[in-house]
């Protein structure tokens, strides 16, 4: 599987807080398939946890916008839009790639 970056959690965290801050709901991530940028503060906004942002398209959980795509339920060519993240106990992570 081919992926835009291959990260630590660290580095990937440490990236995110140089883009947006640490505060967590301004983040944005763009989605592979469709190309919307979400962000973590609408998922926040509607009862999801603000982690989902980088996984799903809202899509998933508001119907008429952007699409259905998560990282975790395909194996498609939209994965070469993501992020692969390793975390110290072994575990590996697809997410959607920061917005510009």
């Amino acid at each position: 599987m081919k992926y835009k970056k291959i990260q630590t959690e660290q580095q990937w965290l440490n990236e995110g807080i140089a883009k947006y801050g640490a505060w967590i709901p301004n983040w944005r991530f763009k989605c592979p398939c469709c190309g919307r940028i979400n962000t973590a503060e609408e998922f926040d906004k509607v009862g999801l946890d603000v982690e989902d942002a980088s996984q799903f398209c809202i899509g998933n959980f508001k119907k008429k916008t952007g699409c259905n795509y998560a990282t975790m339920r395909t194996i498609s060519r939209h994965n070469e839009g993501c992020r692969l993240i390793r975390f110290d106990d072994g575990r590996r992570l697809a997410v959607f790639d920061f917005s510009d």
